[in-house]
């Protein structure tokens, strides 16, 4: 049956306007005072350097984790509207601030909630009770309710892991070199975004805020080229292998090419045909991916994982098919939690390319009444002649 909020085919539970309504009757009741665990801060774009800094809390709620947990909610295979409820529930506390600015007290909480691995527990004052909106963006987590800080008092202490206490108090160590040693020490990318996003790494005198979304974005970039430094000296696989999964609504198709490293990855949306494509060579690439923009490098960043734990490099062709029940956009970290999944299960394997196109080719059209055979066609891995010679043997 058609959704009765906006008629569209799909099921209520993944309808946007659903998810809206849901929120609203359950968190319409939102004060100017509260109190609450702060799992995260958030930092906005618009009006750049001047942006918007703050913390998000879910009033009443103490232990907030969940409400910030991509990996987990990745795991336990929470529903798409029990994530939009989760995060639509978060009130965005915040002030205006220049990016190079922080002394002030909301900027200086944003930071503490960035370092501590647990909810730092806070009562909120805003300057009036919070407009209730909801919004849904392909970059980062839906967004709730925000109002401007009045006044924040802080009212227990964070949990700092030591490897996080000593990257941030040490400024003469660059953000990118921060990045990959908080990573290489467990510390998953959520986290680490969140500490670039308020500052809290570089070098002191060009530490910044940076937003939220360009934050998550930079840190699968740099955390991937890290990685990729080192899968560029493995040895190259030598048979077709071929990954597939599905993560709400967007499915993986991924292809693995005995050669050396490459990767392009094709996102194709079934609701308006719409096709996005972008690649790199051995050496990677300098410019942004401005097709798939952020999923890019999240999707990048599993495939990276995968080959250095087999210690194998590859060319890479991924093929992402969103499907018409992806209606509430959750951000970039689907496309990266839906790769790394893939990845996680066992390969299909094939003695030559081809095989392994037309093995594809029917799975999709049989599954979304899709032909992708023009993908093949266009994907310069693919196409790559079999046994050329590289420059160095020469």
């Amino acid at each position: 049956m058609p959704c009765a909020y906006c008629k569209g085919n799909h099921n209520s539970e993944s309808c946007s306007w659903y998810a809206r309504a849901r929120i609203f009757f359950k968190h319409r009741d939102i004060s100017a005072n509260f109190s609450g665990g702060s799992p995260a801060p958030f930092v906005g774009h618009f009006g750049y350097p001047f942006v918007n800094v703050g913390f998000l809390a879910p009033p009443g709620v103490v232990d907030s984790s969940n409400y910030d947990n991509p990996r987990g909610w990745s795991s336990d295979g929470v529903s798409i509207s029990d994530i939009a409820e989760l995060r639509g529930s978060l009130v965005n506390s915040h002030v205006r601030s220049s990016v190079k600015n922080f002394d002030n007290r909301v900027v200086e909480f944003a930071q503490i909630s960035a370092m501590s691995s647990k909810p730092v527990f806070s009562s909120v004052e805003l300057e009036k009770k919070p407009l209730f909106r909801v919004f849904f963006d392909e970059n980062h987590s839906p967004m709730g309710p925000s109002g401007v800080v009045k006044k924040v008092v802080q009212e227990d202490n964070p949990k700092i892991p030591f490897i996080v206490e000593k990257s941030v108090g040490d400024f003469d160590l660059k953000a990118v070199d921060a990045l990959s040693i908080l990573y290489d020490r467990g510390i998953d990318e959520n986290k680490i975004s969140q500490l670039l996003s308020v500052g809290n790494l570089g070098v002191g005198k060009n530490r910044k805020i940076v937003p939220t979304k360009w934050s998550i974005t930079a840190t699968d970039d740099i955390i991937g080229k890290s990685i990729h430094k080192n899968v560029m000296l493995f040895s190259e696989i030598s048979s077709y292998e071929f990954f597939t999964s599905s993560y709400h609504s967007n499915y993986y198709y991924i292809h693995l090419y005995p050669g050396s490293w490459e990767f392009e990855l094709f996102e194709y949306s079934l609701s308006n045909g719409g096709l996005a494509v972008d690649r790199e060579g051995f050496l990677g690439r300098s410019s942004y991916a401005d097709n798939c923009v952020g999923g890019y490098y999240a999707v990048r960043l599993a495939v990276l994982e995968y080959l250095s734990s087999v210690k194998r490099q590859a060319g890479v062709f991924v093929i992402r098919i969103i499907t018409d029940e992806y209606t509430i956009p959750l951000g970039v970290w689907v496309t990266r939690e839906a790769s790394r999944k893939a990845l996680s299960s066992k390969p299909v394997i094939f003695d030559a390319k081809e095989i392994m196109k037309s093995f594809v080719i029917n799975s999709i059209h049989s599954k979304h009444f899709c032909y992708v055979e023009r993908f093949f066609k266009q994907s310069s891995i693919h196409n790559k002649k079999e046994n050329q010679k590289k420059i160095w043997e020469y």
